[in-house]
């Protein structure tokens, strides 16, 4: 076991159901050029906790689900349907988005929003 992996293990999370924690905002307060999409986030706690605490990172987190957000999923993840454990990050600083950006060619299911609008160019 890794030291992070032991360090984690001792770390508890609420037990709350996503939807009780996270509250979904209106699409129009979202800044899509600092927002990713994560296809499948099992634990939202747990991604709050690294990107937060232990990366310092100013986020905002809401669950996907509104029609614009199936629009943007299938954009992001052609041929996929969205799950109910889609998640869009939105970073407060360019400072989290390109900490991310860096991330995002070793992380599986995870997409910019603003690569989206550059394949559609």
């Amino acid at each position: 076991m890794y030291d992070f992996q032991k360090k984690m293990s001792a770390v508890t999370t609420p037990t709350a159901p996503p939807e009780e924690v996270y509250v979904e905002q209106p699409d129009s307060t979202v800044n899509f050029e600092r927002a990713v999409i994560f296809k499948k986030c099992d634990n939202l706690q747990y991604l709050e906790f690294w990107l937060t605490k232990e990366m310092g990172l100013p986020i905002k987190m809401r669950m996907m689900g509104s029609f614009f957000d199936k629009d943007l999923f299938e954009k992001a993840f052609p041929d996929q349907q969205m799950g109910k454990s889609a998640v869009m990050v939105e970073f407060e600083t360019e400072e989290g988005m390109e900490f991310i950006r860096g991330h995002i060619g070793t992380m599986r299911g995870v997409v910019a929003v603003s690569e989206i609008n550059q394949r559609e160019d």
